[in-house]
């Protein structure tokens, strides 16, 4: 069985749908938004995200 942590399943969120709202992942999973708003950023603090306004982006590494 293959388990993925929340964080995880933010960022195959956002692969999937790059310009998703934070309401719209939090849908999307099922999780309060405010959760969700503490994963993103989260996220961001560790360089996997940038925050265009009300937009979590995910950060290029090429």
């Amino acid at each position: 069985m293959f388990v993925l942590t929340n964080h995880a399943r933010v960022l195959l969120c956002l692969s999937a749908n790059p310009r998703a709202r934070l309401r719209d992942i939090a849908e999307i999973m099922g999780m309060a938004e405010r959760a969700e708003q503490r994963i993103v950023a989260e996220l961001e603090v560790a360089g996997y995200l940038d925050q265009e306004g009300w937009r979590a982006v995910a950060t290029s590494t090429a």
